[in-house]
């Protein structure tokens, strides 16, 4: 179930360490037979039963005459299967599985660190939420019990209301916002067309299409470095990436057969930033092997551009959830406080 990101080797996490243990019994000089039938083996003497059907499947596949990228089709995920049949066709299938890993480890690096520094605020904030509705729905009124009318104070009304409201819509607009986060994730990679791009305008899917843009960008540099013109690498990429990725490719093929040839403009300007584009357009012009060495140092320093450019967006995020942490602690602080001061005249 490709559509769902489903492989029959799991995650891409997984996926990928099954290439790179591939990879380095490639680097110690064995073939590919003797080292898929290496890692089967040693697979089946530890128990590793996926990775040991996979081994086995492409060992099969390969003895039969198939290529690897068309026998891997439903266990790796299209760009790593687009990888496998580049560097069987070229050669170079060692080196090029070394250098994606250089990228690879980068990009992932990239995606730990946005959701190591998202994670806590955002847990703090549920957690904050869910404090004040049952501030107000259990403790604020046990509180006020002893009190012959309710505490009038402006931070008691304000904390019951809140956390009220949160009792009542809060589960409701949590399980909305989950579905359409869901449902965001299942189609922003095939999905693309007017509407799309209206909500990319308002700033809706934009950190997504920039990260298409860094990884188209890691792609074709790779494929240039090992022979494959522009638009040939265009054109193999769009046989095994989503269909959103192969619209920006598509556009792109359009502009080579008019005769463009500057980087700057080949790439649609909403898929770079303004370093990238700064980048491109001053170094992305003469021969093939200067282009594939342009493409490859913009690779490289993809996702660090991205990083700086929503920094600003990062920091008025967690500013308005610290905000909401910090304001919601205090008020549920100050509205216990006017209800026991209250409770206090009356003794």
């Amino acid at each position: 179930m490709t559509f769902l990101n489903l492989h029959r080797m799991g995650s891409r996490s997984a996926q990928w360490q099954w290439l790179e243990d591939f990879a380095n019994w490639l680097e110690d000089g064995l073939g590919v037979r003797h080292g898929l039938e290496i890692m089967a083996a040693i697979a089946s003497e530890v128990g590793a039963k996926r990775e040991q059907q996979f081994s086995h499947h492409l060992l099969v596949a390969i003895r039969q005459g198939q290529t690897l990228a068309t026998a891997a089709e439903s266990w790796l995920a299209n760009d790593l299967r687009c990888l496998l049949a580049i560097g069987e066709q070229h050669g170079c299938l060692k080196a090029l599985l070394a250098d994606y890993g250089s990228l690879y480890q980068q990009r992932q690096q990239w995606r730990r660190l946005f959701w190591r520094q998202a994670a806590y605020p955002l847990m703090i904030a549920f957690a904050v939420a869910v404090a004040m509705s049952g501030f107000s729905e259990r403790i604020l009124p046990a509180l006020q019990k002893g009190l012959t009318q309710p505490a009038e104070a402006w931070v008691v009304d304000w904390a019951s209301a809140i956390g009220h409201g949160l009792f009542q819509f809060g589960p409701g607009l949590l399980t909305a916002t989950l579905m359409a986060l869901f449902a965001w994730w299942l189609l922003r990679p095939q999905w693309f067309g007017e509407s799309r791009q209206r909500l990319e305008k308002l700033g809706i899917g934009r950190g997504y299409r920039q990260q298409v843009g860094v990884e188209l960008i890691q792609l074709l540099a790779l494929l240039l470095r090992y022979g494959c013109s522009l638009r040939e690498s265009g054109l193999l990429l769009r046989q095994h990436l989503p269909n959103y990725h192969g619209y920006h490719l598509t556009v792109m093929d359009d502009k080579l057969q008019r005769g463009v040839t500057a980087l700057h403009q080949v790439f649609a300007p909403e898929l770079l930033n303004h370093a990238q584009r700064f980048r491109l357009a001053q170094l992305g012009r003469g021969t093939a092997q200067r282009t594939s060495e342009v493409l490859w140092r913009s690779a490289l320093r993809g996702f660090a551009d991205i990083e700086r450019q929503q920094r600003r967006f990062r920091i008025v995020c967690f500013t308005l959830l610290y905000g909401w942490i910090i304001g919601g602690l205090l008020l549920m602080l100050q509205a216990g406080m006017a209800v026991m001061y209250e409770i206090f005249q009356t003794l």
